[in-house]
């Protein structure tokens, strides 16, 4: 610890001949953290406190002093410590001592002070050391949780997000078959009202039979004026209603004349019209097969 008294008329000498002369910054530099070095005037807050503290009647000063800071080892955040400190060396150049200003003399003093007091200095850097490495060994400790919290926050958020696209996965799943099964309905009820009772006398009807990709045949007259989206009205009733016979999507076709018919473009267009009078064979084909 320095003290400056920058009115003392020999503070300037003592900086220029002693502190800063290369024998002593090459002792200090070569101290290898043992030695922590504090200056400050008289003149400053924390100056004129350490001079009181220390007893200091005489400037320049220099003084020599084991700390010791102790911290609570509960958390490594803790703000709780305490400091024991003791003179083990103070020079007033400023009293009785010699005005010579000798850096030689100088680090014999404080080389001597520091041998005398080794053992005590190496007790404090191995205390030092072991705090360090406690305190980095609870950071590392930290981390590793917190990286593990970290972990388990992305693990859960996938999970989340996981349940959230089987869900919406499954929403949209039961909605396309709702989707499906509205759309069926309606047009089985647009077949229901686009479809005659079968004629009973057969003046004016033409017979048609239809023959199933399975090899079995169905027959069914029809009035000459019915469309083929009454023929197509029937076929999707009796899909829906066979117990063995399901098409979803099936076309029809004759084979003499060859024609295939377009349920869209040929919808309003009637049996007679349709070259099925008075009877007709039409080929059933399950387009989904």
């Amino acid at each position: 610890v320095y003290l400056h008294s920058p009115y003392h008329r020999d503070s300037t000498t003592f900086c220029r001949r002693v502190l800063t002369h290369p024998t002593v910054i090459n002792y200090l530099i070569a101290s290898n953290g043992r030695l922590m070095l504090w200056g400050g005037s008289i003149h400053t807050g924390d100056g004129l406190a350490v001079s009181t503290m220390l007893g200091v009647s005489s400037y320049p000063c220099v003084a020599l002093l084991s700390c010791e800071s102790t911290r609570d080892a509960s958390s490594s955040t803790s703000n709780n410590s305490s400091n024991t400190m003791e003179l083990l060396l103070k020079l007033e150049y400023g009293s009785s001592m010699s005005r010579t200003y000798s850096s030689s003399e100088f680090l014999t003093r404080i080389g001597a002070t520091v041998e005398a007091y080794q053992s005590i200095l190496d007790t404090f850097t191995a205390r030092r050391v072991a705090r360090e490495q406690e305190a980095h060994l609870r950071r590392e400790q930290d981390d590793e949780y917190l990286q593990a919290l970290e972990i388990d926050r992305l693990r859960e958020e996938g999970v989340a997000r996981e349940r959230e696209e089987v869900a919406r996965l499954e929403q949209e799943r039961v909605a396309e078959e709702e989707s499906i099964g509205r759309k069926k309905r309606d047009r089985l009820e647009a077949a229901q009202r686009d479809l005659n009772e079968e004629p009973t006398n057969p003046a004016g009807t033409c017979r048609i039979r239809f023959t199933l990709p399975t090899g079995a045949k169905v027959d069914r007259r029809f009035y000459a004026t019915d469309t083929i989206r009454a023929v197509e009205s029937f076929l999707l009733l009796h899909f829906e209603n066979s117990a063995k016979n399901k098409i979803e999507n099936f076309g029809i076709t004759t084979n003499y004349p060859k024609r295939t018919f377009d349920f869209v473009n040929d919808a309003q267009l009637t049996v007679q019209e349709a070259g099925l009078m008075p009877q007709a064979v039409i080929m059933i084909q399950d387009l989904d097969a």
